[in-house]
């Protein structure tokens, strides 16, 4: 009896453990201030990956994307564009992402990783992770 009730626990302890483990990808989903204060990033879920876009502005919410490199969206406006898109959860990081800088109009690799509540790091890079730009985002909700 002891013996089908351990097997049992165990059993169930690892149907659920993927559960769980899936739950904390979506830890980021939700809206973010930028480091500068100036920009609300709204993450959500796009099919299977992480995604983000631009929600709020304290700029021109009627800016427009001018430094976009492909002629055709430089009339585009940066309120409601997705800056943020592919990124999968691994367990600590959301990584294999891409993030959009319409300041520059340079799309960058991109990981982001949780530091504590409400502290969201994000950091764009070319290449190696070990080298680029890391900011931090406060949680807006």
């Amino acid at each position: 009896m002891f013996r089908f009730l351990t097997i049992s626990v165990l059993a169930i302890s690892l149907a659920v453990l993927p559960v769980g483990l899936k739950a904390g990808g979506d830890d980021v989903v939700g809206t973010w201030f930028t480091a500068k204060q100036d920009a609300k990033i709204t993450i959500f879920k796009c099919e299977d990956k992480i995604c983000g876009r631009i929600s709020w502005l304290k700029t021109n919410p009627d800016d427009l994307d001018t430094k976009n490199p492909d002629p055709a969206r430089r009339n585009d406006k940066i309120l409601g564009k997705v800056m943020l898109w592919n990124f999968e959860y691994t367990g600590e990081k959301w990584e294999n992402g891409y993030i959009y800088d319409p300041d520059s109009g340079d799309t960058y690799k991109c990981l982001m990783w949780l530091e504590g509540n409400g502290v969201l790091k994000v950091k764009g890079f070319i290449g190696f992770s070990w080298i680029g730009r890391s900011e931090t985002w406060t949680r807006a909700e």
